[in-house]
């Protein structure tokens, strides 16, 4: 769910040519990797409804988000969950 909201706030906001998506299962954690090349946003804004929902999904889930964006040079987004 964390991940297609991700992908819906790309097509909803980003603007974005291009999309990556990476997935790594490493032996003490796993990650999933979104990032785009769209207009991105300033992440010291208030948080719209689908970020604050991937944040709490993320929590309830044992895992944390790191985000990094500015505007006009996209948006990369990683989820760990500890093994």
């Amino acid at each position: 769910r964390i991940a297609q909201e991700l992908v819906n706030n790309i097509v909803k906001h980003a603007e974005a040519e291009q999309v990556n998506a990476e997935w790594v299962t490493g032996d003490e954690e796993w990650t999933l990797t979104i990032s785009d090349n769209g207009k991105g946003f300033d992440v010291h804004s208030h948080p719209g409804v689908g970020l604050t929902n991937i944040q709490t999904r993320a929590e309830l889930i044992g895992g944390v988000i790191k985000m990094d964006s500015q505007p006009g040079k996209g948006t990369w987004v990683q989820l760990a969950i500890a093994r």
